[in-house]
């Protein structure tokens, strides 16, 4: 079965969340305790966070001021959800590599279901066959 590549393998996290490929809850265990209250929340506003500045510490100020680093990442919005949460505090954002991983193993899994062969998926991902059979292993060690 001959199936062309994707153009991109790239995660949209918001977009997926939409969509409801992940839940809140794996939201939650992704980003840790400390940044739990965001996502409670407005998840919405916690992804795009970690997309702008994930692995980083960011002081979040007492007031949405314009002149604030914050406000040159994200919307005002966003900027007043943070504020009313951490105001005053500095917070580190997290990367949500855990969640990005496992959007990326069901992905796989999805394509292999669908008759995709090791090879198409190695050139897509861009990855070794070896590494596309680890991922397969461990999708199917989470289902059980």
């Amino acid at each position: 079965m001959s199936i062309k590549p994707q153009p991109s393998t790239e995660i949209d996290l918001l977009k997926a969340y939409r969509e409801g490929a992940f839940s809140s809850d794996e939201l939650m265990k992704s980003v840790g305790p400390d940044f739990g209250a965001l996502v409670e929340v407005s998840p919405e506003t916690a992804i795009r966070l970690a997309l702008a500045a994930g692995g980083r510490d960011v002081w979040v100020p007492m007031t949405t001021s314009r002149t604030s680093s914050l406000r040159s990442m994200m919307d005002e919005a966003d900027v007043e959800v943070l504020c009313n949460i951490y105001r005053g505090c500095r917070i580190k954002v997290p990367t949500l590599s855990p969640l990005k991983n496992a959007l990326r193993r069901r992905r796989i899994a999805a394509l292999r279901r669908d008759g995709w062969k090791l090879n198409e998926l190695a050139e897509l991902f861009q990855l070794t066959d070896r590494q596309i059979l680890n991922i397969l292993k461990k999708h199917r060690e989470a289902q059980e």
